[in-house]
């Protein structure tokens, strides 16, 4: 998705995309369910729902493609060349292989809800309700993990 398009969406069950420099409504995409968070990679936005599915859009049109149903409440997304990292209510974040739509590994280490993710290259900062920063080092095998706890 390009710098020119904000993205919302709200408890009218839609996802809406609007123009970042005049501010009109582009499109607006009919979910039929409540949208807990979502993540785009060029025209495929991804989005989290309240009863533990993922839908996968096309943005150029009007209703979801397919959707997913997991066994994680997901409380935020981050996606990042073909991969998308699910921050789940349950603490674990998982790792997904966008095209095939499948879970490839799980990355454990909260103990709290995932409050957000974001990434950079191989590395991924999440924070969660445990109060703890964990900066995730993604390699071939068993990811190298930095927690910072905040100290009351």
């Amino acid at each position: 998705m390009d710098a020119t398009v904000i993205m919302s969406s709200s408890s009218d069950l839609t996802i809406r995309l609007w123009c970042a420099t005049n501010y009109i409504l582009l499109r607006t995409i009919h979910c039929n369910t409540s949208i807990r968070h979502f993540s785009f990679i060029n025209n495929l936005i991804i989005a989290s729902t309240h009863c533990r599915k993922l839908l996968f859009i096309d943005r150029r049109k009007e209703l979801p493609n397919h959707w997913i149903h997991t066994d994680q409440h997901i409380t935020y997304l981050w996606s990042y060349k073909g991969r998308l990292w699910a921050g789940c209510q349950s603490g674990l974040i998982q790792e997904w292989d966008i095209l095939y739509g499948v879970p490839i590994r799980t990355l454990n280490g909260h103990y709290g809800p995932i409050n957000c993710l974001q990434g950079f290259r191989r590395r991924i900062i999440s924070c969660s309700e445990d109060k703890t920063l964990k900066l995730w080092e993604l390699g071939e095998y068993e990811p190298t993990t930095y927690s910072f706890e905040r100290k009351e």
